[in-house]
């Protein structure tokens, strides 16, 4: 089942969720502080340029990476925080060509709208046992006075993660993919993951080496990210929401970060 955000007002668009979520077996009726969500969604309606101005006027704090600088603004107003500083704040718009992350908090819920395969990736953070219908209502609501419309969230396909596990989730099988990487992927904050880590991101992009099969052609999707290529071993940069279907080509035989060197 999915629900489909259009420019009903409120009260229609929680009419709505509550029947859709009524009807979707797949989806938690109650949210818990001690998970994490992540819905896929689709239909994404939104220029990113054109969102950057709302949230300007919104009072967010806004990252704009292109071509290895980042220009950061508090509301309308340049500032000389740190782009760390920025990306750990609560209400932050990082926007990286065409591409964007969104996080913000509502009633109830913090939330992270951001690139995912197909479309589009929501990521509830509880701060509370919450209704479903009423976090997605309240999430709906915000992003509409944004003006991010025609958004479909599947709630069959919603996975729920461990807030503060130490440990992260196995990797599927069938995706040749570091675990480190794959937890990046799914975790509920990409640049505080990545800080944790110690890993390098290029606003929205990691750079990543891909392990090639003996005789296999590199895909020809993934071709544009290199950026340097032996018999065996190419180095790429690439979208972070790209690693997994990478790492699930027939040809890969492993994705994982370069090899740092070791001081003698």
């Amino acid at each position: 089942m999915r629900v489909k955000m259009s420019t009903l007002k409120w009260i229609a668009v929680w009419a709505m969720v509550i029947g859709s979520v009524a009807a979707a077996s797949g989806s938690p009726d109650i949210l818990s502080p001690s998970l994490y969500y992540l819905f896929p969604c689709e239909g994404l309606q939104a220029n990113a340029q054109t969102l950057s101005q709302t949230a300007q006027s919104a009072g967010f704090a806004i990252v704009l990476f292109s071509d290895g600088s980042a220009t950061t603004l508090r509301g309308t107003e340049s500032t000389t925080q740190s782009v760390s500083s920025l990306l750990a704040e609560s209400h932050v718009l990082i926007v990286d060509g065409e591409r964007f992350v969104l996080r913000s908090a509502v009633a109830g819920v913090a939330y992270a709208l951001r690139p995912a395969v197909g479309g589009a990736e929501l990521v509830i953070s509880p701060t509370q046992e919450i209704p479903v219908i009423d976090a997605l209502a309240a999430v709906f609501t915000e992003l509409q006075t944004l003006g991010i419309l025609g958004l479909a969230i599947d709630l069959e396909s919603v996975q729920s993660f461990p807030a503060d596990s130490l440990k992260g989730p196995a990797v599927p099988t069938g995706i040749a993919l570091d675990s480190v990487l794959y937890d990046l992927v799914v975790a509920r904050d990409w640049f505080a993951y990545a800080n944790a880590k110690g890993i390098v991101l290029f606003g929205l992009e990691i750079e990543v080496v891909a392990e090639k099969l003996a005789g296999a052609a590199f895909p020809d999707a993934f071709v544009p990210y290199i950026v340097s290529e032996t018999d065996r071993l190419a180095k790429l940069v690439l979208p972070i929401e790209q690693l997994v279907p990478l790492a699930k080509e027939s040809a890969i035989g492993y994705v994982r970060l370069p090899l740092q060197p070791v001081a003698p």
